[in-house]
């Protein structure tokens, strides 16, 4: 009788520390596949579909090299005249690391690579805020150099 208890106490205890390491790695899923759409969207020249990882807000914002953009139709607006199909290449991430920052926000690290048939690659890092909003995984903030 005491070992039954004991080990339905034990069960018990380990629980929430199972149901948080899988639904750290659900999130984790969910924020991979926001980035593997992107992947998708940009390699077929589709800004509008890339830009849906974003927040659609007016606090949303990207820096980089040209500044900071603030607000999503500005970002979805920068896009399009920065990345014209012709320049946009065809898009992978790697080195992507993620630090659960909340139970809806994460830090996101990572290279983006653009490999062009007749130019140099691009690649640069970015650093991502990543919120959990209305069930959604998406960008709030993107530091991409």
């Amino acid at each position: 009788m005491k070992t039954k208890f004991l080990l339905t106490f034990l069960l018990i205890l380990s629980s929430p520390v199972v149901i948080i390491a899988q639904s750290g790695t659900q999130a984790e899923k969910l924020i991979m596949e926001n980035f593997n759409q992107q992947v998708k969207c940009w390699n077929q020249g589709d800004i509008d579909c890339y830009c849906q990882g974003y927040y659609k807000s007016e606090n949303t914002r990207i820096v980089s090299t040209r500044g900071i953009i603030s607000g999503y139709e500005a970002i979805v607006a920068s896009y399009k005249k920065n990345w014209p199909k012709e320049r946009m290449g065809k898009l992978h991430f790697d080195q992507i690391k993620m630090d659960k920052l909340s139970g809806k926000v994460y830090l996101v690290h990572g290279r983006f690579n653009l490999e062009y048939e007749q130019a140099k690659p691009l690649s640069g890092y970015f650093t991502v805020i990543m919120k959990k909003i209305k069930g959604q995984w998406l960008m709030f903030a993107d530091h991409s150099s």
